[in-house]
């Protein structure tokens, strides 16, 4: 074969430039299928070309093509001699030499000459700096089947419901079974009369959300529908953990701040917790102390104390008396670990008698007076509460327990009174009721949740299932009452549970940001283009670029998404679990807890706890606590404004200094000379970023970040004045970089993958359309490069260079020189 020198070029009308740049430091994949899609002008019987780095060739040509402004410029050149493999060059410069004569001065492209894998491969102790990784794990989804009137041998009815369910418990197909001979159904979507269109109509469902295969051997409909099967997987944000050490401002939209509440609604609002003597002060040196529970709301009912739903409970008893009951076939009793107190026997009477132990606890004696004058005990309990069964029921009620008395039980027992459904329930007092005046008031604080996990059923507070709770009416020194809750055991520990799902206040909850989407809604596709949104990106969720914030006040904890443990997450997906813990040591000291706050790795201690060390105390105006006002109170002031300073410093909101490490690499490239200084993509969105980042930081924007991002307000321990500004709640915010900066970034983790330094062998086919390379090549010279273009290699590599995979696309542009299309991870598009 004669020596053979093709020169690729570009005219200036041309609608189709060149493409294949030095600047670019592209490797083209199949580099020969791209340049056959070129018309070169090609010149055979060549003189022999001793290719090296740098060559020039002399080209029978018009003088004209060595103009600035020719009308077709020369921009790449293949040489390849007899028998000899094809080299691959850039054209520098062209250089009139005659009328009919130019010299062409080349430069090697040398990252497309030589081949990885032939002509060199790169070694274990390779340092790579920047490459692409992938931005998404998958996890799959188990569907379930579920069917309705099942029968006992196992069978599936005629008429049965089948409901195909998601993990989560939605429904995403349903159908039902209309035939059972020719395997039948009735679809939701169309009819279906065959296994085959059974099986092609769950196929069809991914038009719906879903996307599923489905084995057709299977002998009948049943076989296919029993079981779990895994048809589809959710993808998950993989948020790389190595820092890219650019440290943007973070910022915030005040108006997106949210408010968190309880998820029950009848425990929403402020509540107070009084501390007080049980005795006046100057009247007994004996002085327990007292907790009671009080709302800032009015109006929210109580079970106890009330007679509603036939429900006997302790506080419906008085001290000293006893209750007669008569039991038959008709009225029978219920105890609370549900034992049944009935008699149907006409030959005898049986009696339940009741009388109150304490606030908690009923006694119960069920006594029976049998026709020949004896009376029988048959049974004692003690229980929490009573049912009657059926309402209204007589009793009769004396101070004397008739022991076994006949004549009482059998001829003269009488039932005056009536227990029946007409009660109401009892309701608590709000906080506006309290005398802040009574001296036997120690202290007063304000929560901003329910200090306890109340059970409310039908919108009513369930105290009669708790025994750390009385219903108490308390006595004050203005002479008024006021009903509330007080706690049973001074020692026990107070706190509530927050849960943020997606029936409640779902925006609330962080981990959220960590699913991305399900492949079915996602649909993949080579022909998508460029979907140029932050939430494409994964890494722009990492706490460089993203701090999710609950704050309290000035306390703050922010979520670190790449450190969350995403096995932990998915088997806990759409739960924010927040828990409410409140000292007993009679102060306004109290923390969250993020339950759901599992991480791979941490870099503090006690990564889930917020404290708040603020003062929470009401005023009151007794003697003793202006005397606390007066000396103590300006003692704990000074130490907390030392607190202050220490939260401000060490609340971790990105307030670090800049440090961008985004030095351009000094290594020269011989084929920068070609477009004069090279500039790689990657370092020029880099710059980009660097650049945008400087300038906040000259307006002195960092400086002021904590302060931003913590609080204005940091030394107000007034609680009156913080619920003003703070509405007494977690608040939640999420800060990110400004639109324009978090857009350059997410180019340069487009163009440019994400920072890595890791050693080892590069891996160059994570993308669908590209993948970036930028590290400190360890090549082992398989073939005889010369050292000038071995070391240009390794240059390029260390510049960074983009690896250009070939694409059959519908549309054409094979190879995505324009980078315009979305650059999906490789194992998304397969099936």
């Amino acid at each position: 074969m004669a020596n053979v020198v093709k020169l690729y070029y570009t005219g200036r009308t041309d609608s189709t430039r060149w493409e294949l740049l030095p600047n670019k430091l592209l490797i083209v994949e199949h580099i020969e299928d791209y340049l056959a899609t070129k018309t070169p002008l090609t010149i055979n019987n060549f003189q022999y070309v001793k290719n090296e780095l740098e060559i020039g060739i002399n080209v029978d040509l018009s003088q004209t093509y060595s103009q600035p402004l020719t009308t077709s410029s020369f921009k790449y050149v293949s040489v390849q001699n007899d028998k000899e493999l094809i080299h691959y060059y850039y054209v520098k410069k062209v250089i009139w030499r005659s009328k009919s004569a130019v010299r062409l001065e080349l430069v090697m492209d040398v990252l497309n000459t030589f081949k990885e894998g032939t002509d060199y491969v790169f070694k274990a102790n390779t340092k790579i700096n920047r490459e692409h990784k992938s931005r998404y794990i998958a996890k799959a989804i188990t569907f379930h089947m579920e069917y309705e009137n099942e029968g006992t041998n196992g069978t599936i009815a005629v008429g049965d419901n089948v409901r195909l369910k998601d993990a989560y418990g939605n429904i995403v197909f349903y159908f039902k079974i209309t035939a059972l001979a020719d395997d039948s159904v009735d679809g939701s979507i169309s009819n279906y009369t065959t296994l085959e269109d059974i099986i092609d109509a769950l196929e069809e469902a991914k038009e719906y959300g879903l996307h599923m295969s489905i084995s057709k051997n299977a002998s009948n409909y049943r076989d296919i529908l029993l079981g779990d099967i895994d048809w589809d997987f959710d993808i998950y944000r993989n948020i790389d953990k190595t820092p890219e050490d650019i440290n943007p401002l973070l910022v915030c939209d005040n108006t997106l701040a949210e408010k968190l509440e309880h998820n029950t609604k009848k425990l929403q609002g402020d509540w107070y917790l009084l501390y007080r003597n049980q005795n006046t002060p100057s009247e007994s040196l004996v002085n327990p102390v007292e907790c009671y529970l009080i709302p800032g709301e009015s109006g929210l009912e109580v079970d106890a104390g009330s007679v509603v739903g036939g429900k006997i409970l302790p506080s419906w008893l008085e001290y000293g008396k006893f209750y007669y009951f008569m039991v038959n076939g008709v009225k029978t009793f219920t105890l609370a670990n549900g034992t049944t107190i009935s008699d149907s026997d006409a030959s005898h009477k049986t009696t339940m008698v009741i009388s109150k132990v304490d606030e908690r606890k009923i006694s119960v004696q069920v006594v029976r007076a049998i026709y020949n004058s004896t009376v029988q005990v048959i049974g004692n309990y003690i229980s929490e509460y009573i049912t009657a069964n059926t309402v209204p029921c007589e009793y009769n009620e004396d101070t004397t327990f008739w022991a076994t008395n006949y004549t009482n039980y059998y001829t003269d027992i009488t039932y005056p009174n009536t227990f029946d459904n007409t009660g109401s329930y009892n309701v608590l007092d709000d906080i506006t009721q309290v005398d802040r005046t009574d001296a036997k008031n120690i202290k007063l604080i304000k929560l901003p949740y329910c200090p306890y996990d109340f059970e409310v059923v039908g919108g009513v507070i369930q105290t009669s299932l708790t025994y750390d709770w009385d219903v108490v009416s308390l006595t004050q020194a203005n002479g008024g009452t006021i009903v509330c809750l007080k706690l049973v055991e001074l020692n026990t520990k107070l706190g509530g549970t927050i849960t943020v799902n997606a029936l409640h206040q779902s925006a609330l909850n962080p981990f959220e940001d960590l699913r991305f989407d399900s492949k079915s809604h996602l649909n993949p596709s080579v022909e998508t283009p460029r979907i140029r949104a932050s939430y494409m990106e994964s890494k722009i969720y990492s706490s460089e670029f993203y701090a999710p914030t609950f704050y309290y006040d000035s306390f703050a904890f922010k979520f670190d998404l790449e450190k969350c443990d995403l096995n932990y997450f998915v088997a806990n997906y759409s739960t924010n679990v927040i828990k409410f813990n409140i000292t007993s040591t009679i102060n306004s000291k109290f923390m969250f807890t993020f339950e759901n706050y599992e991480v791979w790795y941490n870099t503090e201690n006690y990564s889930k706890y917020l404290p708040i060390a603020r003062n929470n105390e009401e005023v009151l105006y007794n003697v003793p606590y202006i005397n606390y006002v007066r000396n103590g109170y300006q003692y704990d002031i000074k130490n907390k404004n030392i607190s202050n300073i220490s939260n401000a410093l060490g609340v971790g909101l990105s307030a670090g200094s800049l440090a961008v490490s985004l030095a351009l690499p000094s290594a020269s490239l011989k084929v920068a000379g070609v477009v004069g200084s090279l500039v790689s993509m990657a370092m020029s969105v880099k710059s980009a970023v660097v650049s945008a980042v400087q300038n906040e930081n000259s307006l002195k924007q960092k400086i002021a970040q904590t302060q931003n991002q913590s609080s204005s307000v940091a030394g107000s321990d007034d609680v009156d004045l913080m619920s003003i500004y703070a509405e007494n709640r977690l608040k939640y915010l999420e800060y990110a970089p400004r639109p324009e900066v978090e857009e350059l970034l997410c180019d340069l983790f487009f163009y440019a993958g994400y920072k890595s330094d890791r050693m080892g062998i590069p891996s160059h086919n994570n993308r669908v359309n590209f993948d970036y390379l930028e590290c400190d090549a360890v090549i082992e010279n398989v073939s005889s490069i010369p050292n000038d273009c071995l070391e240009e290699l390794i240059n390029s590599f260390k510049n960074g260079i983009t690896y250009l995979h070939r694409v059959e696309r519908y549309a054409g542009n094979t190879w995505d020189f324009a980078q315009e299309y979305e650059n999906w991870e490789t194992w998304l598009l397969e099936d």
